[in-house]
């Protein structure tokens, strides 16, 4: 089977250089049995290989200045040719579904102060976006279970919403009192408790996240 990856190329100004497109480039390569090929390039430093289908695949790309602003790009693997789909400052780890779609959590674009709450949204492999939620509690991530969606903050007292479609308001699972979400699977969820004025922290799992 082939194996395909993102490997660094040098650029003609430093690393650190404020232009991203000339601190160096990414080559998008692929091997099978021994040999190996370039596919394609994209004007990035930094960038990793999220999901690959039959035709194509989507690139993450991170421009690590002031803030973090995370690029995705599709990739056709037969002719190389690339397609800018976003770009976000503190976009979460993106997250890719069975489909070839990617979602993420970003800031809001409707809330008055941005920096506090957090949208969930889906980028299709044909650039098309979509905001399934807006207005959660800010910087935190994704998880996908299948197709379930769902996404927990980084308040002290994290719930985990389970992220429907525009069409429908997130639900909130709260998890039992004095914990906080911290991961979520189909098998269920990972909890974290404060262990008093030690300062220690213990894990928990809990079967609840799958009601």
């Amino acid at each position: 089977a082939a194996v395909v990856w993102a490997a660094a190329a040098a650029g003609s100004l430093p690393v650190d250089a404020p232009v991203p497109a000339l601190s160096g480039s990414v080559e998008i390569v692929q091997g099978d049995g021994g040999a190996v090929k370039t596919i394609g390039s994209l004007p990035e430093s930094v960038a990793h290989v999220l999901t690959v289908d039959d035709n194509s695949l989507i690139v993450a790309a991170e421009r690590r200045q002031v803030y973090v602003t995370t690029v995705l790009y599709r990739v056709e693997l037969n002719s190389g040719k690339t397609r800018r789909l976003v770009g976000e400052q503190q976009m979460s780890v993106p997250m890719a579904l069975k489909n070839g779609s990617v979602v993420y959590g970003a800031l809001s674009q409707e809330a008055a102060s941005r920096a506090m709450f957090f949208s969930v949204r889906r980028v299709d492999t044909d650039g098309k976006i979509t905001t399934l939620a807006d207005w959660l509690p800010a910087r935190g991530r994704v998880y996908v279970n299948g197709d379930q969606v769902s996404y927990i903050g980084t308040e002290v007292r994290a719930s985990i919403w389970k992220i429907e479609g525009p069409s429908k308001l997130p639900d909130a699972v709260r998890v039992p009192p004095a914990f906080a979400a911290v991961g979520v699977s189909d098998h269920g969820a990972l909890i974290r408790k404060e262990d008093g004025l030690l300062g220690g922290q213990s894990l928990y799992t809990w079967s609840g996240a799958r009601q």
